[in-house]
């Protein structure tokens, strides 16, 4: 194993190391300020969603079950940006379809500044604008995926916060706009800016160490009824380093067999459970917190700058929240349980605030914690699905998850026309929170007994091995790292191999070889 190692190592060119050493993993922070500029573009009809909502309501004299159908179909589009994305991005490669989803985004807004009717609003701005929009947001979580592995979460905080700073900006300017002008041109204004996205994709490439390449099988051990083969991987190379993993030696399936096998991990249904309930509730929250301030007394232009305010906090839990995960002070998954939980407890005291001050803070709290869980969505998909399969993540996401999301206007006119509130509304999305709260306590505390079942197991095998002076197995134990003490063979020193090892012992174990320690020798 050390051998090839070292000669995959070895035969990495020269250029592409210094690109992989200057760039580097977890390195290229430009990339994550660039994601957070086209975020800010990207997500400024959705920020500004609460304001279009009530332009809509007063423009065409509707109701809110039928005024909600523009604004909440675009917001379902941008979730099911996957739909999308996926399928381009496996056929034209990500930046392509980063460029494309520019354009689309802008065209849809241009498009609907010529509409007069709900219905043809709800096509542009709806359907076309959603579709570039989300088709941009999806890429962006797919390139700060290739770029950065132990500070994920961090630079998804980033993107996601020049997202919310788009609310200081958009609402009020496009209320301005209106004020001056009329709805028409308030669109058409705002789509001439959301133009700005195409240069800026075009600054996106894809990195170095993700290059597709033909897979190299090497037989570590004669084959035999017992044997593993472990695969060394031509893509995804990391500073000259090798991706070791077993299998069968095939070429890369198609897209068909890459999602039936994601559709077979277990783990997969529960981020799309966190992440439908998630959309709901910031789509209904960013939607309705306008007309609901508005319920409790407030003018539209005192309701208007609430969206500004909620962004302070928003953008505060996308960066700080998820670095408590990236700096290992807690798992992911444990993260993602906390914050569904204090989200529910925010969310839930909506109804409660009966005065402006009261609603304001509730309403900071609410958007702080809500930030962070949509923020972990990416994080988490990279985590347990791969960089490799996460354009086809998204697309089973949309496609599986995607037709609930256009309940929503349903859902808004029933609570709100029918009986007359918001405040049951919320009471809901907050009982959804609590469900997610139990679900990934549940999630965490696997995780934590399949970590310790690994060490132990672990810690038998290296009983086994040729003893060295003052070596070190580095071993990748659930989401977190340990290092494990012990005099182990040299060869094991690479926290990739020692996981591959591990994987062979396991797979020879369930075939009837043996123990660990007899398995242990056969390798």
């Amino acid at each position: 194993v050390m051998k090839l190692f070292q000669k995959e190592k070895s035969s990495t060119a020269n250029g592409e190391r210094d690109q992989v050493t200057k760039a580097g993993v977890d390195t290229a922070w430009r990339v994550a300020f660039l994601a957070a500029l086209m975020a800010f573009f990207e997500a400024s009809s959705f920020r500004s969603s609460g304001f279009l909502y009530v332009a809509v309501i007063d423009e065409y004299q509707a109701d809110r079950g039928l005024a909600s159908w523009p604004v909440s179909v675009f917001g379902t589009m941008i979730d099911m940006g996957g739909i999308v994305s996926g399928p381009l991005c496996q056929l034209f490669g990500a930046p392509a379809t980063l460029i494309s989803g520019a354009i689309i985004t802008a065209l849809g807004m241009l498009g609907a500044s010529f509409t007069k009717s709900i219905p043809l609003l709800t096509l542009t701005l709806g359907i076309i604008h959603g579709a570039g929009a989300g088709t941009v947001s999806t890429m962006l979580q797919v390139f700060l995926s290739m770029y950065f592995d132990k500070y994920r979460g961090t630079a998804h905080g980033i993107m996601f916060a020049g997202a919310t700073m788009s609310s200081f900006v958009f609402p009020m300017l496009l209320y301005f706009l209106r004020e001056t002008f009329d709805f028409q041109y308030c669109l058409l204004i705002f789509g001439a800016i959301l133009l700005h996205l195409v240069p800026i994709s075009l600054l996106f490439k894809k990195p170095p160490w993700v290059q597709e390449g033909k897979n190299r099988e090497s037989k570590l051990i004669p084959e035999s009824s017992c044997a593993t083969t472990i695969t060394i991987e031509g893509n995804l190379e990391r500073a000259g380093g090798t991706r070791i993993s077993t299998g069968d030696g095939k070429e890369q399936p198609g897209i068909g067999r890459k999602a039936l096998a994601i559709l077979k991990i277990p783990i997969f249904y529960a981020i799309l459970v966190t992440w439908t309930i998630m959309c709901y509730n910031e789509d209904l929250f960013l939607t309705t917190i306008v007309d609901f301030a508005k319920d409790h007394g407030a003018s539209t232009a005192t309701a208007v700058p609430l969206i500004s305010y909620l962004s302070i906090t928003d953008t505060l839990g996308r960066i700080f929240l998820p670095l408590i995960a990236d700096r290992k002070l807690m798992r992911r998954s444990t993260l993602v349980a906390l914050n569904a939980l204090l989200t529910a407890i925010s969310v839930g005291l909506l109804p409660q605030a009966t005065t402006n001050a009261s609603l304001v803070v509730v309403t900071l709290l609410a958007a702080c914690f809500n930030g962070c869980g949509m923020t972990m969505y990416g994080v988490l998909l990279a985590d347990y699905i791969g960089i490799d399969n996460l354009h086809i993540s998204y697309t089973l996401a949309g496609l599986t998850c995607g037709p609930l999301l256009f309940l929503k206007p349903l859902l808004v006119g029933y609570f709100r026309d029918q009986l007359g509130s918001y405040d049951n509304m919320y009471r809901m999305l907050a009982a959804f929170q609590v469900f997610l709260f139990f679900l990934w306590i549940v999630v965490s505390y696997s995780e934590r007994r399949r970590a310790k079942a690994k060490a132990s197991n672990i810690e038998e095998i290296l009983q086994y091995a040729p003893r060295r002076k003052s070596s070190k197995i580095t071993t990748n134990l659930g989401s977190e790292t340990d290092r494990i003490p012990k005099h182990g063979a040299e060869c094991l020193a690479h926290r990739t191999i020692c996981d591959s090892l591990d994987k062979g012992i396991q797979t020879l174990c369930a075939q009837g070889v043996g123990s660990p320690s007899t398995t242990f020798a056969k390798l």
